[in-house]
């Protein structure tokens, strides 16, 4: 994932007015025991999944522009703009929209990861392991919020959202 992901807050937002709301009522101390398992677990597995397809698109992608002379690899897409070169190989032009769109999809498993509220503390754990376990340039840094007045990385919409959390956890024990 690159560390200049421009992506709204939109979806923070609501989920973020969800569990502010709802900070305060208790979660049932039997919720780690309930039979529907933490939510937070499988956002961790689709992550992993978006990550390593991104991996492996930029690989291929690093693999052909080694290969290609460079006037058949002259096309590139950002988040701002898409630059198509039709004389380039379709493999370039094919690998270049591939890196993109698994870049959207690691982007947007990130922001789930910050937004899906675990259930339990073994959730909460778990997802604070995890997300230590990548390096913080790896994650989203550039999210901004929906009207544009401010830029966070990733790591505080993640703490923003345990911060709602945790409160009615700790009324468990």
């Amino acid at each position: 994932m690159t560390n200049s992901t421009n992506t709204t807050r939109r979806g923070f937002l609501s989920t973020a007015a969800a569990l502010a709301a709802s900070a305060a009522v208790a979660i049932p101390a039997n919720a780690a025991d309930a039979s529907t398992p933490d939510p937070i677990f499988e956002a961790i597995e689709v992550h992993k999944a978006a990550r390593l397809a991104f991996e492996n698109a930029v690989s291929r992608g690093s693999a052909l522009d080694e290969e290609l002379p460079g006037e058949k690899t002259r096309s590139w897409i950002t988040v701002w703009e898409q630059t198509i070169v039709e004389t380039d190989d379709p493999r370039w032009i094919d690998s270049v929209r591939e890196v993109h769109r698994t870049s959207d999809a690691e982007t947007d498993a990130a922001c789930a990861l910050a937004s899906i509220a675990p259930t339990t503390m073994a959730g909460v754990v778990g997802l604070l392991q995890y997300a230590i376990s990548i390096r913080p340039e790896e994650w989203p840094e550039g999210v901004q919020s929906d009207d544009d007045t401010e830029t966070r990385p990733w790591h505080y919409f993640l703490i923003e959202m345990l911060i709602a959390v945790l409160p009615g956890m700790a009324v468990q024990s």
